[in-house]
C-alpha cells in the first residue's frame, strides 16, 4: 500500500500528499495504530521503511513481483508483518501464479504469500495468504484472475492439511484466511469462483449476510460500498482529456468459519464524509485504497 501514486492519473492528488514524506507518516501511523497479530500489504515498494518501523515487534515476509510495471520506479510486492511475541512461523511459501494454473504455463507477475502461523498462547494453526491479483476489466484479465483464484484456494488447502498433520489429527480445524486485493467486484466470476470452490463455509468479514441459503450472487449485495475511490483522467492522460471516478469494493478478508474461528468485529471503514469529495489518496489517507481490519477469536 505504498507504492508511489502517479500524479498525472490521480486528477485531484496533490504533489505534496504524494511524497512520501507525507505518506510515510501516515501510513505508519495507520498500521501502529492496529495493534493486529498480522498486517498484509501490497504494492509495497518500501520495505526498509515498513521493517524499520517494526523490527521490534513483527516479522517481515515480503514477495516481490517478477517485473516492475513502468508507472513504478522501485520493485513492488506483497509483504506480511507477523507479530512475535503472539505468533510462531512455522512454514511461508510465496506462489507466484501461473497464466492458466498448469504448472508449465508461464508466470505471471502476480503472486501470494502463504503462512502457516502457530498461536503461542494456546497451541493452535492457522493459515494467513495475502495477495494482490492481476488487474484491469477487461475479458481475458478476469480469467486470469480466475485461474489465480484456483491456484490459491489449492496453495491454501495444501498448506491446511500440513497444518492438520502438525495437531497429530488428519481432518481436525485450522482456519484459513485469505487478504488482499483481489481487484474483482462482488459478484463477478474470481469472486464467485472463490467462494464456490471453498465451499460454504468461507465468509467475507465485512458482509453481514449469511450465505445459508443465498446465492452467492444475492451474497455479493452485502459487500461495502467501496474499498477504493479515485478520480482518474484529466490533463489529456484520458480519452478526450475526461475524468473517470472509480468508486468500488475489490479488496477483502475472507475467512472459515465453523472451523475453530470465530468473527468479533471489523475496523470501520471511512465514508465519503470522512474522506471529501475528491477521493483517494488524499491529506489524510496516504492510499488510494482503505484499511481493512478483523478481530477474531478462538472458540470455546
Amino acid at each position: 500500500m505504498d507504492a508511489p501514486q502517479d500524479v498525472q492519473n490521480f486528477s485531484y492528488l496533490h504533489a505534496e500528499h504524494n511524497s512520501w514524506s507525507h505518506r510515510e507518516p501516515l501510513t505508519l501511523h495507520h498500521l501502529e495504530g492496529l495493534n493486529a497479530d498480522v498486517i498484509c500489504l501490497q504494492e509495497v515498494n518500501r520495505v526498509e521503511s515498513i521493517s524499520r518501523a517494526f523490527k521490534s515487534t513483527h516479522s517481515l515476509l515480503y514477495a516481490p513481483k517478477m517485473e516492475c510495471g513502468s508507472s513504478f520506479s522501485l520493485p513492488q510486492g506483497c509483504a506480511m508483518l507477523v507479530k512475535r511475541s503472539r505468533l510462531e512461523v512455522c512454514t511461508v511459501e510465496t506462489l507466484y501464479f501461473t497464466t492458466t494454473g498448469l504448472e508449465d504455463a508461464p508466470l505471471s507477475n502476480q503472486n501470494a504469500i502463504l503462512t502457516l502461523l502457530r498461536d503461542k498462547t494456546c497451541g493452535r494453526y492457522f493459515v494467513v495468504a495475502c495477495t494482490h491479483l492481476k488487474s484491469g476489466r477487461k475479458p481475458e484479465n478476469e480469467l486470469l484472475r480466475e485461474a489465480q483464484v484456483r491456484q490459491l484456494v489449492a496453495a491454501l488447502r495444501s498448506l491446511r492439511v500440513r497444518g492438520e498433520m502438525r495437531n497429530g489429527t488428519p481432518g481436525s480445524l485450522v482456519p484459513s484466511f485469505l487478504m488482499g486485493d483481489l481487484n474483482t467486484y462482488p459478484g463477478d466470476k474470481p469472486y464467485y469462483s472463490l467462494l464456490a470452490t471453498w465451499g460454504g463455509s468461507l465468509h467475507s468479514a465485512y458482509n453481514p449476510l449469511l450465505r445459508s441459503g443465498l446465492t452467492i450472487q444475492e451474497y455479493s449485495a452485502g459487500e461495502p460500498a467501496f474499498t477504493t475511490w479515485k478520480f482518474r483522467g484529466g490533463g489529456g492522460t484520458a480519452a478526450g482529456g475526461g475524468i473517470s471516478e472509480k468508486k468500488a469494493t475489490e479488496d477483502y478478508i475472507f475467512m472459515e468459519e465453523g472451523c475453530g474461528m470465530e468473527r468479533r468485529a471489523v475496523l470501520r471503514l471511512p465514508r465519503v464524509e470522512d474522506i471529501g469529495q475528491l477521493g483517494l489518496p488524499s491529506v489524510s489517507f496516504p492510499s488510494d485504497h482503505v484499511i481493512l481490519g478483523l478481530h477474531c477469536a478462538w472458540s470455546v
